[in-house]
């Protein structure tokens, strides 16, 4: 069995998206960011003759302070 850590950083940058109409074009590259910045997580936990459990995405929802986990999992004994 394989083990990862993950180191998640949720740091924070405020933006007046009052003012979104005068932005320059740097200021709506980091509001957007860049593609290569939402590769994603994937996470392979459980391989075996029996089940297989691969974490797909976590988001994290800012205004309710939840975390949520997607998974893709099969039953082999099916």
């Amino acid at each position: 069995m394989t083990k990862e850590n993950i180191n998640v950083d949720f740091t924070m940058n405020t933006f007046d998206t009052s003012k979104m109409d005068m932005w320059t074009k740097e200021q709506w590259k980091e509001w957007v960011g860049d593609p290569e910045d939402n590769i994603g997580i994937q996470l392979l936990l459980i391989n075996d003759t029996k089940f297989y459990l691969k974490v797909m995405g976590i988001y994290y929802n800012e205004e309710t302070g939840d975390m949520f986990f997607g998974f893709d999992t099969q039953n082999k004994l099916d």
